[in-house]
């Protein structure tokens, strides 16, 4: 028997394992913060916009390695730990579909933005005044 090839496949086998996603990990993570809000436009030009609770938002890194998911809470806001990383944010209702963003918030440039560890961004995503969208989230439960 060869053991020096079997301690390479031992060696090999440790290393992916180590790197599967339900491998504990012991590493340090690079976060940042970001400070979410949802605003439902207003129905005419200069009044007032309100903020739209339970908006489901979900985070992509652009380079596809990462998504991540928050919800705003009844005022609207939440604060979201983000890996480090550049990443563009979408909403949907707790339903999974897609709610319509206003067209302040379509361009990349008002809803991607890159994080840094340790690192706060604001990020403020409008959607249609219009928009209907589920905020039912089911009762939790023990099964």
């Amino acid at each position: 028997m060869n053991h020096g090839r079997l301690k390479l496949i031992t060696v090999s086998l440790a290393a992916l394992l180590q790197n599967s996603p339900n491998a504990v990990q012991s590493q340090t993570l690079s976060i940042g913060w970001v400070n979410l809000s949802t605003v439902r436009d207003a129905k005419v030009s200069g009044q007032a916009q309100h903020f739209a609770p339970g908006v489901v938002v979900r985070f992509s890194q652009t380079d596809g390695h990462y998504v991540s998911l928050a919800i705003t809470d009844s005022t609207g806001t939440a604060v979201v730990p983000l890996q480090s990383g550049h990443y563009c944010a979408n909403a949907f209702g707790t339903d999974g579909k897609v709610i319509p963003l206003a067209p302040s918030s379509q361009a990349p440039i008002n809803r991607c933005f890159t994080i840094r560890t340790g690192q706060w961004v604001e990020l403020g995503l409008t959607v249609t005044a219009d928009a209907t969208y589920s905020r039912a989230i089911p009762p939790l439960g023990v099964k």
